[in-house]
């Protein structure tokens, strides 16, 4: 279970590098695969100072990837089995992209994975309480009003 939690967690960071990556925009845009992939390449290119070694492979090893999630997000199968097959799929790209970056880079990669994670859960977080707040909030108004 830890471990579903953990790949739902790395997706949702990927999908929120992203969305950060665009700027803070009213409306999002829907990206390509290709857009995706090339952006998290970007982000990495810019974050890890990447050779342009590295950079031609990382860019194909994100597209692979990006495909496999859009595709796995696409299938009609249960979401703990969605989630079970997205983890799978992050640490088959870790284990490549670990082959690609040096040591430092890929301990540098992991740990700005771990801060967005973090994030992401304090957001979250903070999502569902606000949302448990509202319903507090209605739950009290409608026996205010109930006869």
């Amino acid at each position: 279970m830890k471990q579903v939690s953990i790949l739902f967690f790395t997706v949702l960071i990927f999908s929120f590098q992203l969305t950060m990556a665009q700027g803070r925009r009213g409306g999002r845009e829907k990206l390509s695969t290709e857009e995706r992939a090339q952006r998290q390449t970007t982000f990495m290119k810019d974050s890890l100072n990447l050779t342009d070694e590295q950079l031609a492979v990382v860019q194909e090893v994100n597209l692979k990837y990006a495909k496999e999630r859009e595709g796995l997000m696409q299938k009609d199968i249960p979401r703990q089995e969605k989630m079970y097959d997205m983890e799978t799929l992050e640490i088959k790209r870790e284990k490549e992209l670990k082959k690609i970056l040096d040591k430092e880079q890929f301990k540098k990669l992991k740990a700005m994975e771990e801060r967005r994670r973090a994030k992401f859960r304090e957001r979250l977080q903070e999502r569902m309480r606000n949302d448990d707040n509202q319903n507090r909030r209605r739950s009290r108004t409608n026996k205010g009003t109930e006869g």
